[in-house]
């Protein structure tokens, strides 16, 4: 299959955040006795930044596939199943990760840009990017090609 784009996001704002949480949780750790809550905390964390550091987006002839860090929460679209690809803005407070938005589901890593699929069977993605037009570009080639 011909990849046609790829392009990974890196979430630097969750990868210092989760960081800064890590050092906290083991400073504390070292202040204080070890304890199983504070070893629970800094394995999760140490978890979600192997999880959500990135956010790859793929395309080829056939389908748009996404997914977190290396491989995880992967999901494809078939291009022939797309109706519509539109950039769009989100608001402050959706957030990082993967969230049930007003209109459906979002996927993102960093910023607010973001790419909205809307589904022939009514279901509508919005996937973050920091290259939103190029992401819809792709998408219409391959639609009108």
């Amino acid at each position: 299959m011909n990849t046609l784009y790829s392009h990974k996001q890196i979430g630097h704002v969750i990868i210092w955040g989760l960081i800064a949480g890590l050092v906290l949780v083991v400073v504390i750790m070292l202040k204080t006795e070890f304890s199983l809550i504070t070893i629970i905390i800094s394995i999760a964390l140490a978890i979600f930044l192997y999880l959500f550091h990135s956010l790859t987006i793929e395309i080829n002839e056939q389908d748009l596939i996404f997914f977190f860090g290396h491989g995880f929460w992967k999901k494809r679209i078939l291009i022939a199943e797309i109706e519509k690809a539109e950039v769009v803005k989100n608001r402050w407070y959706y957030g990082w990760g993967i969230r049930l938005i007003q209109n459906g589901w979002l996927y993102n890593v960093s910023g607010l840009q973001a790419v909205e699929i809307q589904v022939k069977n009514g279901k509508t993605v919005r996937i973050g990017s920091d290259e939103p037009e190029r992401v819809k570009e792709v998408l219409e080639e391959l639609k009108y090609s």
